[in-house]
């Protein structure tokens, strides 16, 4: 059925990628999008995809936060960026305008707390974090705080098909 679908429909006639989608929304919403701090949390797959995607985008000050610091350097050292280790989290949130979050983790990585904090050493300046993990890397609550915007994996799935390209991503 999968493949009779795929053949006799237009089902994947314009492949994107959850991470070509991330960054497509990043770019909408940020007017000078190269000069934008992003943080990438994770260094599997989808992040990596992200990264690349930014850098072709012009992204120029990229950090990359993991729980095993070898990873996020190997992971920013391709791109250009900064890594750091996942204990030194609340500190990268402060200088991030971007965040996009994809690991493992069971629980959030990024707390109503430390989003708080966040947020109030910007001068609430905006936030936009796109969390593309499953269980969530960045907890629902978080996205009460003003003003900060969360957008959830299943949300940037909706926008991603409704993306309109003809390249793989």
């Amino acid at each position: 059925v999968a493949k009779r679908a795929r053949s006799e429909t237009r089902i994947g006639a314009s492949p994107v990628s959850v991470a070509f989608a991330a960054v497509r929304l990043a770019q909408q919403i940020f007017a000078d999008f190269a000069t934008a701090g992003v943080l990438l949390i994770g260094a599997g797959d989808t992040i990596e995809l992200c990264a690349r995607h930014l850098a072709e985008a012009g992204v120029k000050r990229l950090v990359v936060a993991n729980r095993t610091l070898a990873n996020a350097r190997g992971l920013a050292d391709r791109f250009h960026g900064q890594a750091i280790a996942l204990c030194d989290l609340p500190d990268a949130l402060v200088q991030a305008d971007i965040v996009i979050s994809s690991t493992a983790a069971r629980d959030p990585v990024i707390t109503k707390t430390i989003a708080a904090n966040a947020l109030k050493a910007r001068r609430h300046r905006p936030q936009f974090m796109l969390d593309l993990a499953v269980p969530r890397d960045i907890a629902a609550d978080v996205a009460r705080i003003s003003p900060a915007w969360v957008i959830e994996t299943p949300r940037v799935c909706v926008r991603a098909s409704g993306m309109n390209t003809s390249a793989e991503k």
